[in-house]
């Protein structure tokens, strides 16, 4: 409704980047536990750009715009 993105497909975005498990360390297999921090709605029309971060314990995928407004922060952690 209101062309908003359902929550859930911010997670399903963000879990697009595990399936890259080499590059950052992280594959679905390993995650335990997803935390997700929601900013600000993302609307049709809208350009969302990924910005991944990881450590030993866990890879964060920030979900912003191209003004770097964010939309959510999901993290997977192992």
């Amino acid at each position: 409704s209101n062309h908003h993105v359902n929550n859930v497909e911010y997670v399903r975005m963000a879990m697009e980047y595990l399936s890259y498990g080499e590059e950052n360390g992280l594959k679905v297999d390993d995650v335990s536990q997803i935390r997700v921090e929601y900013k600000n709605a993302a609307v049709m029309g809208d350009i969302i750009v990924p910005q991944v971060y990881s450590d030993s314990e866990s890879v964060q995928v920030k979900l912003s715009n191209k003004e770097n407004n964010t939309f959510a922060v999901v993290e997977f952690i192992k």
